[in-house]
């Protein structure tokens, strides 16, 4: 009886161990740099036409991959109706524009009421912008206690949100989370600056176009900014380098996580000048332009995305480059914004032979 008893835990063992290998093979080939290789060549092997892998997507922030709620994407697809808030809406001192202008346009867009009156005395006692918003949703008292606990633990005196979430109660941590991700979201977005300093021309803007190379139709999930070879790529707002390296398509380019989200790549660089995990202030210079990768000519292919689905830059730099985006019926798809309303996010291409560019990676 024990001698069965053991030949069939060892059978057990055996068959576990087997089922344990299989699954690391299934996670390898599922969630790995080299299970994307090997399913694309297994693919291309069989006849399929795959899309080449892009191993810049292996590289992404927790933010990225993470809290895209419905109010930020909302959000966002109706940026060019930013406004001061309201008709009417009182002036908030003491509290940056651009988060009052956010928190009253996520408001609005919920239909819910203006709160931003609220924010000067939750920023005094708490200390921070993002505990303050946190409040508006949690309890004040939680968010005073998960403030106080970070900044025991090292947090500076003005405590980000990743630092105090923690030591929020489930409840009142999933009610700031589907607030701050959308309200500081657009807080970056609306302060950020050039990629690249002086007169720049837009050749090819976001959305369809023809794709000069294979002659199709083309989802382009940037904007391709004409500058000479040399030129310095400039970060847009602070944030961490997820990914500074090459691929075929995008050429060398590196990616800035900002937070909340929302991140930035600049890609077809001569030169990176930036490491992964360094963290940059904006304005930063961090790569040199030129034509590497998939390009016909000099250009940046500038590209922001949110929740990991590229949107329109000229959402919020249109204003500054209306002068300069060349004419046709081509440039640009401001009506839509979110190429993640599209099917074909993720294949690109550029306007004219002198800035071609097939954007096809996942960036």
């Amino acid at each position: 009886m024990i001698a069965l008893a053991k030949k069939w835990m060892g059978r057990a063992k055996g068959v576990a161990q087997l089922l344990s290998v299989l699954f690391a093979l299934y996670a390898m080939v599922s969630a790995t740099p080299l299970g994307a290789v090997l399913r694309y060549s297994a693919n291309r092997a069989l006849g399929y036409r795959v899309k080449r892998p892009s191993l810049a997507r292996f590289f992404d922030s927790e933010a990225e991959r993470g809290r895209a709620s419905s109010g930020l994407v909302l959000a966002f697809a109706n940026a060019p109706k930013l406004g001061p808030g309201p008709e009417g809406a009182p002036e908030v001192t003491g509290v940056r524009p651009s988060l009052v202008r956010a928190l009253r346009f996520v408001s609005e867009s919920r239909k819910q009421k203006d709160r931003a009156l609220e924010l000067p005395p939750l920023i005094r006692r708490l200390g921070s912008e993002e505990a303050a918003v946190a409040a508006l949703v949690a309890d004040v008292e939680d968010v005073a206690r998960a403030v106080e606990q970070a900044r025991g633990l090292g947090a500076s005196p003005a405590v980000p949100y990743e630092a105090f979430r923690p030591f929020l109660p489930s409840s009142a941590r999933d009610a700031a989370d589907d607030l701050i991700a959308p309200v500081f979201a657009l807080v970056v977005a609306q302060e950020m600056t050039l990629p690249v300093e002086g007169r720049v021309r837009v050749t090819s803007g976001f959305g369809y176009r023809q794709h000069p190379i294979l002659g199709t139709r083309r989802f382009h999930t940037g904007i391709d900014l004409a500058v000479p070879v040399g030129t310095g790529l400039l970060a847009v707002a602070s944030g961490k380098v997820v990914y500074a390296g090459e691929d075929s398509v995008n050429g060398k380019f590196v990616k800035l996580d900002h937070g909340y989200g929302l991140t930035s790549a600049y890609c077809h660089a001569s030169e990176l000048l930036v490491k992964r995990g360094e963290r940059l202030d904006g304005k930063s210079v961090l790569a040199k332009s030129g034509e590497s990768g998939r390009a016909t000519g000099p250009h940046l292919h500038f590209q922001l995305s949110l929740g990991g689905k590229p949107i329109d830059p000229m959402l919020f730099y249109g204003d500054r480059f209306k002068d300069l985006v060349s004419v046709g019926d081509e440039v640009g798809a401001h009506g839509r914004g979110l190429a993640a309303l599209d099917p074909h996010v993720g294949e690109g291409g550029a306007r004219d032979r002198e800035t071609a560019v097939v954007d096809e990676a996942e960036l």
